[in-house]
């Protein structure tokens, strides 16, 4: 008999787990995740930004790691120079410690 009790917390319009349109509750760990997650891109966007500037030729990205094709006579040189470019952390980011290892393939492989 009338509207369920509902806890005090954080909820938005969205679609539920049937894909209705409702009020959806959430937690903060949602929050976290999401957060971490568009930092993460921010990063990635802006080192692709930098390493297509110096000329790597990126041709895509998955998640979180940059595709950059590399002539085959072209040494692991190139490779370290993209990953310093994409190690660069930006002014905005200052102290976040950040990283980039790459590898070598004929074919992209996850």
């Amino acid at each position: 008999k009338g509207k369920p009790f509902l806890k005090r917390g954080i909820s938005y319009e969205g679609r539920n787990t049937k894909g209705v349109w409702t009020r959806v509750t959430t937690h903060g760990g949602k929050w976290v995740e999401n957060f971490c997650q568009a930092v993460g891109y921010d990063l990635l966007a802006d080192a692709m930004l930098r390493a297509d500037e110096a000329g790597a030729n990126i041709v895509m990205h998955v998640h979180d790691e940059a595709v950059v094709e590399i002539a085959a006579n072209k040494g692991t040189d190139v490779m370290h120079d993209i990953e310093a470019l994409m190690s660069v952390v930006p002014e905005w980011a200052a102290g976040l410690p950040i990283a980039a290892e790459g590898w070598r393939a004929f074919r992209y492989r996850k």
